[in-house]
């Protein structure tokens, strides 16, 4: 990403695909949630390094804050981090598993907004991680910036009613880490269920029977 914002000559960086399946009718208002199937771990990489960078530009001096046009750090967080006019959930453009998501989602709000008691480790690691990558003297913000406007994903709409969305996970995962059966089986049960009743099942069934296998 760095050589790609430093150079004039490389017009984007392409980091995958992220596989989606639309939840519902949106219109100009609300926009309809989308079921990310696959890429989560590009778009929570991406979320966190925005949400360092907006942390680091605000500290900056004010004629500093806006390395290039359209990265000022209210505009980072309105452009891909927030909904400003949401509450709650909603407030977020991404949600993670309940695990990660109240960790990620402070560190979104930003200003000062508390951690939870037991904060996800590995959230919290990888955005010190970038804070730290970020501070160094030697890092050119405006770099970093030309860098992120020039990532390209795939995005690939699935419909539940013409797409196989299970089908298509395992074999956009063919290649990746391997997935138990169990992992598996979970997916194939909880796609098929509407997304309301998907938290329920992996808040109260799911995960608590998972922590003891792990136990």
């Amino acid at each position: 990403m760095l050589r790609t914002g430093a150079s004039e000559e490389i017009g984007v960086h392409f980091i995958g695909s992220v596989v989606h399946i639309d939840e519902g009718l949106g219109n100009l208002a609300v926009r309809a949630p989308k079921l990310v199937i696959d890429g989560q771990q590009r778009l929570t990489t991406v979320t966190l390094l925005l949400t360092a960078l907006a942390e680091v530009l605000a500290k900056l001096p004010e004629e500093q804050q806006e390395p290039i046009e359209g990265f000022a750090p209210d505009m980072v967080r309105e452009y891909y981090l927030i909904n400003r006019l949401q509450k709650g959930d909603k407030r977020f453009k991404l949600l993670l598993s309940d695990t990660d998501r109240t960790t990620l989602n402070a560190l979104v709000e930003g200003r000062g907004a508390p951690l939870p008691p037991k904060p996800s480790i590995r959230i919290t690691d990888n955005h010190a991680f970038f804070l730290e990558q970020l501070r160094k003297p030697a890092t050119d913000l405006s770099v970093v910036c030309r860098g992120i406007s020039k990532l390209l994903v795939v995005d690939v709409a699935l419909s539940r009613d013409q797409d196989n969305p299970q089908l298509i996970f395992e074999s956009m995962n063919s290649t990746g880490r391997e997935l138990s059966q169990a992992d598996l089986i979970r997916n194939f049960v909880l796609m098929g269920q509407p997304p309301e009743h998907q938290e329920q099942l992996y808040s109260h069934h799911w995960r608590p029977t998972a922590a003891i296998r792990a136990d």
